[in-house]
């Protein structure tokens, strides 16, 4: 499956410039009028600027994230400003939220943990009851939002749900990945990506233990739905389920334990 371009919020074509050659100061410009989250993007016609761009970059606090050759060019994609670890051990109990904001799934993956399917009720809490959550998460001085489903991406108003949540504060949307073409596609490109993560659940390197689980031809779908997120320029955290298919033993890892921090279900 071809690679589709992570977008980038400037772009530079710096032909045959290397550090020592005047690409310095054309990073230095590209900074000054950017902003901490943007993506810069840079085309050249040397791949061997690679392992000193990847020096530039950890000592300047910004992070390389990705590295292509296409048509004999080099491309580098970095974001500005180095991307902030939560302190697990000092975070207090409450700054996150869990919304659980429908049960409905298009799949039916057969180790989850709440039965969701296409057959599921949906049960969905509704924007307006997002938008109270979300007013009243600010006011306990909640620091991150996760929103989870179900699909959420079946929501046709998830947009404005994934908007309120974001206001407030950074928010990861778990999904299957899949359904991020037509409309749900245009109501990627209206959200922040500097304030929303897609965590996409992507099971094993090949398709061969993701599909059992999760359906034939999934594995290829969700790097489809992968690439075009990263393309609109949002930050990708995989998600994976570890098995053991012979004992059918199954422990769904995930970012936080749901009985520390106040989860809202419909």
């Amino acid at each position: 499956m071809p690679l589709i371009p992570m977008k980038a919020d400037i772009n530079l074509d710096i032909g045959r410039k290397s550090f020592a050659s005047g690409l310095l100061p054309e990073l230095i410009t590209a900074l000054r009028r950017s902003c901490p989250g943007d993506l810069v993007g840079l085309v050249g016609d040397d791949e061997n600027i690679r392992p000193e761009l990847e020096v530039w970059c950890r000592f300047t606090g910004n992070s390389l994230i990705e590295a292509t050759v296409e048509n004999g060019r080099a491309r580098f994609v970095f974001r500005l400003g180095a991307i902030a670890m939560p302190a697990e051990a000092s975070r207090p109990v409450g700054e996150r939220v869990w919304l659980y904001t429908n049960f409905d799934c298009n799949l039916r993956c057969d180790y989850c943990c709440v039965r969701s399917s296409p057959a599921a009720p949906r049960r969905e809490l509704g924007l307006a009851r997002v938008q109270r959550i979300a007013h009243e998460a600010a006011e306990l001085g909640v620091k991150e939002i996760f929103v989870t489903g179900g699909e959420p991406f079946l929501l046709k108003d998830i947009g404005d749900i994934l908007m309120a949540c974001a206001v407030v504060a950074p928010t990861t949307v778990l999904t299957n990945g899949l359904l991020f073409t037509g409309r749900r596609a245009e109501t990627l490109r209206t959200l922040p990506h500097d304030r929303v993560v897609l965590q996409i659940s992507l099971d094993s390197p090949t398709p061969d233990r993701h599909d059992l689980h999760r359906g034939p031809g999934t594995w290829k779908r969700t790097r489809e739905g992968i690439e075009r997120a990263r393309a609109e320029g949002f930050r990708v955290r995989l998600a994976a389920t570890v098995s053991s298919d012979a004992a059918r033993n199954f422990s769904a890892s995930s970012l936080g334990d749901e009985n520390t921090f106040p989860t809202f279900r419909a």
